[in-house]
């Protein structure tokens, strides 16, 4: 992946940006017997960034509540820098689009 093309370019793409975000997400430990899936049909795409929302790969082939991840805040991609960010939770992903494209959210959030 050529990361820094692409945002030099100014034209972050969407499998960039999914790369950036699931590289900051990690993985969580191989015990705990998931992995994050990014949920594609769930992404924001605006010009100014990509929001990717996931879930823990054990209540996608469940659908069982036990399993579903608790939390998971969604990660914003800003599409000029590549820089990610995690949103939170307490509002809805608009909100937190809201304040970063008003320069008021940054990776400090």
């Amino acid at each position: 992946m050529d990361t820094e093309r692409a945002v030099k370019d100014d034209v972050m793409d969407y499998e960039t940006a999914k790369e950036i975000a699931a590289r900051f997400l990690g993985q969580p430990d191989a015990s705990a017997g998931y992995s994050f899936v990014i949920l594609d049909e769930h992404t924001i795409e605006r010009p100014t960034c990509f929001v990717f929302f996931y879930e823990s790969s054990r209540h996608l082939e469940t659908d069982v509540f036990e399993d579903r991840l608790v939390g998971n805040a969604p990660v914003l991609v800003d599409r000029k820098s590549g820089e990610p960010v995690a949103l939170g939770t307490g509002r809805t992903a608009g909100f937190y689009i809201d304040l970063f494209e008003a320069g008021k959210l940054g990776a400090e959030w």
